[in-house]
């Protein structure tokens, strides 16, 4: 593709990542960073160092964001000379938010002639480039088309997830509870294995098969039944999965591991039999999770 001018603000170890893979590229680099020293790694890697936001946002056509919120993003941009260099230009937000701040920064990027992208980041900043790697974008789809090939300079996988900005924040929300989930439930496990003198190795050989096979197809009924509002037990009652956590959590107990994971599952799904869905698949306990209170479950 033909080179590009891209201005990277802020220099921390993923915002770096990003302006790498754009240099591994040869587009034209412009970065900032509150702290100039972090530019130097950059600048002798051939990208020019800005002296200020307003700089960085005159030197390129897109401006890619990657700061430690939405806040510090604002108290940079929105200020006359930036937004005046920024007009007709596209901004790619990639610092980390909720979904109803990427909505406003959207509305303040149009009312001010600025296109405007949200983005959410789901690597680490070693598989920036990668072409396994993920970004989930929302806004306009006609600025991440036009962008797209830049775009794929930071990720093999571009995805364009929909028009309201807010939504590639959510999903970025919603895949770091499966992250986080998984990843505890994983070193709880070890830690059970510990407990019995099991290696680790063990575990993980034992573990890793169930990400593509019991896991994901939990995964899979559970959306086609939360998309129906049909909990039926077609292989597991919660009844069921509540008496199996009992268990393990006695053992847990007897163990000597710290049980506060183990009675916050167990505490979910005793909030769904108890609200009538003893007899339901262990995916109605969505309808616990989707309330902020339980007082008016089903």
């Amino acid at each position: 593709m033909a080179e590009k001018t891209v201005s990277v603000i802020g220099m921390g170890s993923m915002g770096s990542a990003l302006a790498k893979a754009f240099l591994a590229n040869n587009h034209h680099v412009t970065v900032w960073n509150r702290t100039a020293s972090k530019c130097i790694p950059l600048e002798q890697a051939g990208a020019k160092v800005a002296k200020s936001v307003a700089a960085a946002a005159e030197a390129s056509e897109m401006i890619v964001i990657c700061l430690l919120d939405y806040t510090t993003t604002n108290s940079l941009l929105q200020t006359q000379e930036v937004i005046d260099k920024l007009k007709g230009k596209v901004i790619v937000q990639l610092s980390t938010g909720v979904p109803q701040e990427a909505r406003e920064s959207e509305s303040w990027a149009n009312k001010n002639g600025i296109s405007y992208l949200d983005g959410a980041i789901l690597e680490y900043p070693t598989g920036i480039g990668m072409k396994e790697s993920v970004f989930f974008y929302s806004g306009s789809k006609e600025v991440f088309e036009a962008n797209k090939a830049l775009l794929l300079c930071l990720a093999g996988n571009p995805r364009f997830v929909g028009e309201n900005a807010g939504h590639a924040a959510a999903l970025d929300s919603s895949t770091l509870s499966v992250y986080y989930g998984a990843s505890l439930g994983f070193l709880h496990g070890a830690a059970v294995c510990n407990s019995e003198g099991l290696p680790i190795d063990k575990y993980l050989s034992a573990a890793i098969p169930l990400l593509s096979g019991v896991v994901t197809d939990t995964f899979k009924m559970s959306e086609k039944m939360i998309s129906k509002g049909n909990y039926a037990a077609t292989d597991a009652t919660l009844d069921i999965h509540v008496a199996g956590l009992e268990h393990l959590l006695k053992f847990i107990k007897g163990n000597g591991i710290n049980t506060s994971f183990m009675e916050c599952l167990l505490g979910y799904c005793k909030k769904a039999a108890d609200a009538g869905y003893n007899q339901d698949e262990l995916a109605a306990v969505f309808e616990v999770m989707k309330k902020k209170t339980n007082k008016d479950i089903k």
